[in-house]
């Protein structure tokens, strides 16, 4: 609850990472390949994915999987090749400093 009207507030931890939604994203992608011009279409990674941060979709993470993920369903390219890695499972990782006072608990989905 807020000090000044008694009230709930919501305070965000985290951001999300989808490149409409998180610029450090976007700037990230468009720094790492410089010579794909479909890397963000359709505000999705390559066209096709959305979060940027992921623990699946190795075909976005290394070209060995991106092989045999084309082969089987396969893929046509745009013309700009495919360089991975696109996305990542690093986390971020920020820290809140509780107030034992007003933050009551914490809401993990």
């Amino acid at each position: 609850k807020t000090e000044d009207d008694n009230k709930w507030k919501c305070t965000e931890l985290t951001c999300d990472h989808q490149i409409n939604l998180n610029y450090k994203e976007k700037e990230r992608l468009l720094r790492e390949h410089p010579n794909e011009s479909d890397i963000i279409s359709r505000n999705r990674v390559k066209g096709r994915l959305q979060p940027t941060r992921v623990f699946g979709d190795g075909h976005y993470k290394y070209m060995k999987f991106f092989i045999e993920w084309k082969n089987r369903l396969k893929y046509i390219d745009s013309g700009t090749g495919w360089n991975p890695p696109y996305v990542t499972a690093k986390p971020d990782i920020s820290c809140y400093k509780l107030n034992n006072k007003y933050d009551k608990f914490m809401i993990i989905s």
